[in-house]
């Protein structure tokens, strides 16, 4: 059953309440249209551990009210999984190819699946792709579509569905957040909602009790804000978190800024003064990741150190101690005996880290088994293993339950060497005919002779250079040669007019046969057809006399 939240806060309700309020909800980068694990070589299964009683484990059953379960067991299905976010009681999941899945509590159809059935395996949300990133919140839950656009839908008592309404009807359907485009990460908190835009601004919209809005005015108990608004005085943003009533912004320079609710030190500021503004948290530098829980908040650093601030009832600041119930922590402490971690989760009153190894650590409240560790329900205030999982690519942190994905194995590595290593066999042909004859023969049947890469059985004309050294006893005659034609045999043609103008240096196709014969002008006894000495700088092998000599062409005296 969800609760609202009284204004005095008594202590006993404050108790029962802060375990049913969020834990880390949202973890995204500007400037990436996907999840921090979207690449297919991390798309995998999903594990699932803690509180169970409403299915949001994904294993097919529902546990009883109260039962832990501290060991991680496999989801149902699907298995090529993106992202995972986990919700007060329930659970989303993001495929490779841009569905969302969903299990666990539905009474206000948080699980977009079109009624408010419960489930304890996931369910397809019908009507919704190409989404990039998702956010579960207390009783409803958010998509990010490659577009820019958000969507919404489950419970929209305090406007938290941004779709301009706020009757508190169950809206098991996505509905699209109005006016508002180019978000690039999204954040559900309780009750209220968070986007990060291109341009590195923040909108919420939603709950604003506590100024978790950030817009720098409170609203009433039952107050509802269903249009988003922008976060006053915040820009060069590039990443967010909801918590329970309050939110953090990690910004380019790498500092934090909070805003929302801060009795228990979870703006880590070094007072206990809410904030309906971004306030810096102190003493932070050099932060690549944040996180929100219920009361408490986390912030990876460059160095692979995790630090925490707020409520530490239950261990969940991981220092080693337990505190009074309302014993704050105002500033930013670092968790001892942490280091190499990739990414962090806040959960209802525990936290997670996962290490560059691979594996998964927690600690805080363990009533439900949520810290991966049996222990009949007492805390742990120090980070310890959680057995069975490792390979893990990304976690997430709800109420009382937690998921880890697991990437899918990939195909083992073989001995074939890479195709840029490979030498590349390049066979050797035979040398394109130039001008000047090659000085390979080659064998040809008897009749026949190598020409321009084939047998040919005419006889190749003799390659007359540009410049002769040898001069004619008789002035010869020639006309320009017109377009050659290859034939098998030298055919004689009608001589050309005798008057002609002799051309100094004729020059002839070096594998074709002229179909005219040059006739002399002069009287002189016919001589011999001279070759033509090639020139100084080539030295051609003469190319071999075919058996069927071409006939001597006549001249005419």
């Amino acid at each position: 059953m969800l609760r609202s939240r009284s204004l005095l806060r008594p202590s006993l309700l404050r108790a029962v309440l802060l375990l049913a309020s969020m834990g880390l909800i949202s973890l995204a980068r500007a400037g990436l249209a996907a999840p921090l694990h979207q690449d297919a070589s991390e798309a995998g299964a999903v594990w699932a551990w803690g509180r169970g009683d409403y299915g949001q484990l994904g294993a097919g059953v529902a546990t009883g009210a109260g039962t832990p379960n501290p060991a991680p067991a496999q989801v149902a299905q699907p298995t090529n999984i993106s992202a995972i976010s986990a919700g007060y009681v329930h659970s989303l999941a993001l495929t490779l190819d841009g569905h969302v899945w969903a299990w666990g509590y539905n009474a206000v159809g948080q699980l977009g699946s079109g009624t408010t059935a419960d489930s304890s395996q996931p369910v397809l949300i019908s009507g919704l792709d190409g989404v990039v990133a998702i956010a579960a919140g207390n009783a409803h839950s958010l998509a990010l579509t490659a577009d820019g656009l958000v969507w919404a839908w489950g419970r929209d008592q305090y406007g938290e569905l941004g779709n301009g309404a706020d009757n508190d009807v169950p809206n098991p359907t996505p509905v699209r957040v109005v006016g508002l485009s180019g978000a690039t990460a999204i954040a559900a908190g309780n009750d209220f909602s968070l986007a990060l835009t291109s341009d590195g601004t923040v909108w919420s919209w939603g709950r604003n009790e506590y100024g978790q809005l950030g817009q720098g005015t409170i609203s009433g108990h039952l107050a509802a804000n269903p249009i988003p608004a922008r976060v006053v005085g915040l820009s060069d943003v590039i990443a967010i978190a909801a918590g329970g009533d309050h939110s953090l912004a990690l910004r380019s320079d790498g500092t934090v800024w909070a805003w929302g609710w801060n009795s228990l030190g979870q703006l880590g500021t070094g007072t206990t003064a809410s904030s309906s503004r971004p306030v810096q948290v102190a003493g932070l530098s050099n932060v690549t990741a944040v996180a929100a829980g219920d009361a408490h908040s986390l912030a990876l650093t460059a160095d692979g150190t995790v630090w925490a601030w707020g409520r530490d009832y239950f261990g969940q600041l991981g220092d080693g101690a337990t505190a009074s119930l309302y014993s704050p922590h105002p500033t930013p402490r670092r968790i001892a005996g942490l280091s190499s971690v990739r990414a962090i989760a806040a959960g209802g009153e525990f936290s997670l880290a996962l290490r560059s190894d691979g594996t998964v650590w927690a600690w805080g409240a363990n009533s439900a088994g949520q810290l991966g560790q049996s222990g009949g329900g007492n805390p742990n205030p120090l980070p310890r293993q959680i057995d069975r999982l490792s390979h893990i690519a990304a976690i997430a942190a709800g109420s009382a339950h937690a998921l880890a994905l697991e990437p899918r194995p990939q195909p083992a590595a073989t001995d074939t060497p890479s195709p840029t290593a490979t030498p590349t066999w390049t066979p050797t042909l035979p040398p394109l005919p130039t001008a000047t004859p090659s000085p390979t023969v080659l064998e040809c049947p008897a009749g026949a002779v190598w020409l321009r890469g084939a047998c040919a059985t005419e006889t190749p004309t003799p390659t007359i250079a540009p410049k002769q050294t040898a001069t004619p006893t008789t002035a010869i005659a020639i006309t320009a040669t017109p377009t050659p034609t290859l034939v098998a045999t030298a055919t004689p043609t009608e001589p050309p007019s005798p008057t002609a103008t002799p051309s100094p240096t004729p020059t002839l196709a070096p594998t074709l046969v002229p179909t005219q014969t040059p006739t002399p002008t002069s009287a002189a006894t016919p001589q011999a057809v001279q070759t033509a000495t090639p020139p100084p700088t080539a030295t051609p092998t003469p190319i071999p006399t075919p058996a069927a000599p071409a006939p001597t062409p006549t001249r005419t005296p």
